[in-house]
């Protein structure tokens, strides 16, 4: 009797095996196809299905994230004031903030989103990026819509971890910057009507799903700031009023560029090929009109300092080497000046953005992208990629230190710029 039900030879349980393995695909199949399953957001999940899924969560993030290296800079200001920004625009919908709770309709998702500042507190540093980068299948959770860009990624990490102890007015000051106040004196864009959609990607939009889904912008978005016309108010939060920025953050200083290269910018982070997730979800929501009138704006401010580069003191030796990178360039390594493109007149400066004044860490940043491939590809010429693989640390830090020590130039100075902006032969 026992042999009949548990033969000794392998080779006579294969039949039996597959004949339940087939049995089982037959049953899954009809129970697909007949619609039993209830997928329904109101049906929870059992409480110990919801305990094994959980469990399975933690411990894929916890293996997946054990390779990585924070930051030597994680805790600084500057990233905590970048991922606040972001947070408050596109995360504070479902996960709540300091002093506030979190939206009915984000509670009525199963599973439901986490409240970060009660829970952020279990994950480690490397398991939040883990997350944010990745995202969370058969959840609302999305994953980090331009992957290229790991830097704003560990800004965002930098910001979540302080939600458990920041209080309402902290949050309300670092995420919303300017906009925290009202400003009435700042303009309304319209956003118009009948507008041309344009393709737009995102690092899953190859990904086939049927004919559901629709890359094109202008988007909509968390927050209707650009169908309500308050564009400038949501621009002002992380670049002010003036287009100057923050005291504290790598934000760029919009006043010292042109119309045309702030337009053309704006466009390429619209359509994703300029690489940020903290700029395409504003840019993509920005109708062509919205577009340039953002870049009138701002170029139409006085031209001034970066307000961070106007609060800190840059060492003479550092600015000293950094204005032998930009006046002269790097014999040694085949390098012209910086000034031969980024001090040209202004029939240029839609193509070569203008430096003088220009944020310090947000030059940093972005030469480390250069050089790491990461900045995106606008279709525009650009020698920077080549340039920065060129530059160590080092030259990065002064040249960006000795730029961001200069007055903005002056339509008066541009003819003298151009002058000495010519390479050294």
């Amino acid at each position: 009797m026992l042999r009949d039900l548990f033969p000794r030879r392998l080779l006579q349980w294969l039949g039996p095996l597959l004949f339940t393995a087939l049995a089982g695909l037959v049953v899954a199949a009809i129970v697909v196809v007949t619609g039993l399953p209830n997928l329904a957001a109101t049906t929870p999940h059992p409480q110990p299905w919801a305990a094994f899924l959980h469990y399975t969560f933690n411990r894929s993030v916890a293996f997946h994230a054990s390779g990585l290296t924070p930051p030597a800079d994680l805790d600084s200001p500057n990233r905590v004031a970048l991922g606040a920004a972001h947070y408050a625009n596109v995360c504070a919908n479902c996960h709540g903030a300091p002093g506030t709770g979190q939206n009915p309709i984000a509670l009525a998702m199963t599973p439901r989103p986490p409240y970060l500042p009660a829970q952020i507190k279990d994950l480690s540093d490397r398991e939040i990026f883990w997350v944010l980068k990745h995202g969370v299948k058969y959840s609302a959770m999305p994953g980090w819509p331009t992957q290229q860009r790991d830097d704003e990624i560990w800004s965002m990490v930098a910001f979540v971890k302080t939600l458990p102890a920041m209080q309402y007015d902290v949050f309300r000051r670092i995420a919303l910057g300017e906009s925290a106040s009202p400003n009435d004196r700042l303009p309304h864009l319209d956003f118009g009507s009948n507008l041309a959609l344009r393709p737009y990607i995102s690092h899953n939009s190859g990904i086939w799903q049927g004919d559901i889904n629709h890359y094109q912008y202008p988007a909509t978005g968390p927050d209707q700031f650009a169908e309500t016309g308050a564009v400038i108010q949501t621009c002002a939060r992380c670049h002010g009023a003036a287009g100057t920025g923050r005291a504290v953050g790598a934000f760029p200083n919009l006043a010292i560029l042109s119309p045309q290269y702030i337009r053309g910018e704006l466009a390429s982070f619209a359509n994703g090929s300029r690489h940020s997730a903290f700029m395409q979800t504003v840019a993509d929501q920005l109708s062509p009109a919205q577009m340039d009138a953002v870049a009138a704006y701002y170029s139409g401010q006085p031209k001034a300092k970066s307000l961070a580069a106007a609060t800190f003191a840059v060492p003479a030796a550092e600015v000293q080497y950094g204005a032998q990178i930009a006046l002269q360039g790097l014999r040694d390594r085949k390098l012209g000046s910086c000034n031969g493109c980024h001090a040209l007149a202004d029939a240029d400066a839609r193509n070569f953005p203008r430096l003088n004044g220009q944020n310090e860490d947000y030059m940093i940043a972005q030469l480390r992208l250069f050089r790491a491939g990461g900045r995106g590809d606008t279709g525009r010429y650009n020698p920077m990629v080549g340039v920065a693989k060129a530059l160590g640390d080092r030259e990065i830090s002064a040249v960006a230190a000795y730029y961001a020590a200069q007055t903005p130039y002056s339509p008066a100075v541009l003819s003298a710029e151009r002058v000495a902006a010519k390479p050294q032969r």
